[in-house]
């Protein structure tokens, strides 16, 4: 069963409909202001089973989809998956 991140990340990176640079990941980081970070979905690198990468100087950066929280449409404001998880 593929994970349903991996399904919405798979076609913002491939579909050209989709505006990967309107949309705004949020994964919880340790250490990073409020725990966490955001991102846009286009500086994904990789996308693998359960993760995906991202630039990180001259390295990647491995973030496993279960720290995740959600993906938003930054033009609409509307929330595209939200994690289950308690936020």
């Amino acid at each position: 069963m593929v994970h349903p991140l991996k399904n919405i990340l798979n076609r913002l990176r491939w579909d050209n409909g989709e505006k990967a640079s309107e949309r705004l990941i949020t994964y919880r980081h340790r250490g990073a202001p409020d725990d966490v970070i955001r991102v846009k979905a286009s500086e994904i690198l990789k996308l693998g089973k359960s993760y995906f990468t991202l630039p990180s100087g001259s390295e990647e950066v491995t973030i496993p989809f279960h720290r995740v929280l959600e993906v938003r449409n930054t033009a609409t404001g509307a929330v595209i998956w939200k994690s289950r998880r308690e936020v």
